[in-house]
């Protein structure tokens, strides 16, 4: 990867773990307009911001770093009242839900900012999601409409009885949130015939959703979703991986190999190595026994096209589309044959 690459990597990591390249040779060729639109199409302005703002003169060019702030802290202040708006709604779903005996979770964003990140403002969402068993769909829909939401569509959609979600608008004091609706974790019928993850498979024998689940929910949204075309969702993957050790791997072995997600757990696995260096997703790789995608699968998915963020035209169109039938050949997740019991529950022993 290039330097610039290297320079957003290192901002968007929640904990400061990444290096930046040394000196300020890539300065001219990452202006700070140049690295405030990127972090916002890769949705890791939080990140990036509170980073430079935390960093002292001598790790960022000082008037490259303040030309930054002060284009991305009025984007962030917005980011995060919307976000607790958005926080306070999804729960008040999930109650209404619950009350009306049908089980839901509130995926990803503010889940995910609660749950991963040292401060919740630092990691963006746009909408709420929520997800019901396949059986409590249509129930469902009609307590969201209970609830003051109203049906939305995208457009026609191929297949779309099938489709794994629905879309709905919450009008709130003029603005207006998106609610997706979900019976299963893939949205594309084509696809969830090869991975298909439903609420119960996130849930462990207790009934709770931990860290093992967000991971299986985080590497299946952001490869079967979005064939890992934004860096938010792979940042999200990396603090996930950095709890490795504390995961009941044996249980999410098994769950990836029931829903068809080794391969894309694999490949979330190769593309955190490869991007942020950390030892952490090698090894929860090796321990859940998982192979890394083949030679031609890691070139639709290279680190600098991942950088660069695929497009759905042209060549990246066509990458995507490969990559998503590579995920549909998805088979159970190989453990290691010897004594598998103490390798996954041995926290440390694959450490370099």
């Amino acid at each position: 990867m290039n330097a610039p690459d290297r320079v957003l990597l290192a901002l968007s990591d929640p904990e400061g773990r990444v290096r930046p390249p040394a000196g300020s040779g890539w300065v001219p060729r990452l202006s700070a307009e140049e690295l405030c639109r990127r972090a916002l199409f890769h949705g890791v302005h939080g990140t990036v911001l509170a980073n430079l703002q935390g960093a002292s003169a001598e790790v960022w060019p000082v008037c490259w770093r303040d030309a930054a702030i002060r284009a991305l802290a009025p984007v962030v202040r917005i980011d995060a009242a919307r976000g607790m708006l958005l926080r306070a709604y999804g729960l008040r779903m999930c109650r209404a839900l619950e009350a009306a005996g049908l089980p839901a979770l509130l995926l990803k964003g503010a889940d995910f900012a609660d749950q991963l990140y040292p401060r919740p403002a630092l990691r963006s969402f746009t909408d709420i999601d929520l997800l019901v068993r396949p059986e409590d769909f249509a129930r469902a829909g009609r307590v969201l409409l209970e609830e003051g939401c109203a049906r939305h569509s995208d457009g026609p959609l191929k297949h779309a009885a099938a489709y794994g979600e629905e879309v709905y608008q919450l009008a709130v004091a003029g603005v207006s949130l998106r609610v997706e609706l979900h019976w299963n974790l893939v949205n594309s019928p084509s696809l969830h015939r090869g991975v298909h993850v439903v609420l119960d498979d996130l849930l462990d024998d207790a009934g709770g959703f931990g860290h093992e689940g967000r991971l299986l929910l985080a590497a299946v949204h952001a490869g079967s979703g979005h064939q890992f075309d934004r860096l938010k969702f792979l940042v999200d993957l990396l603090q996930l991986l950095r709890r490795g050790e504390a995961m009941n791997l044996l249980w999410l072995a098994e769950r990836a190999g029931r829903t068809g997600s080794n391969r894309v757990l694999a490949t979330a696995c190769w593309l955190v190595a490869t991007l942020f260096e950390g030892p952490e997703a090698p090894i929860v790789g090796r321990r859940l026994g998982l192979t890394p995608p083949p030679f031609w699968c890691r070139w639709l998915l290279s680190p600098p096209l991942v950088m660069r963020g695929l497009s759905p035209r042209g060549g990246d169109g066509l990458r995507k589309n490969l990559f998503r039938q590579y995920l549909k050949g998805g088979g159970p997740v190989r453990l290691p044959a010897n004594d598998q019991g103490a390798i996954l529950s041995s926290p440390g022993e694959d450490a370099p």
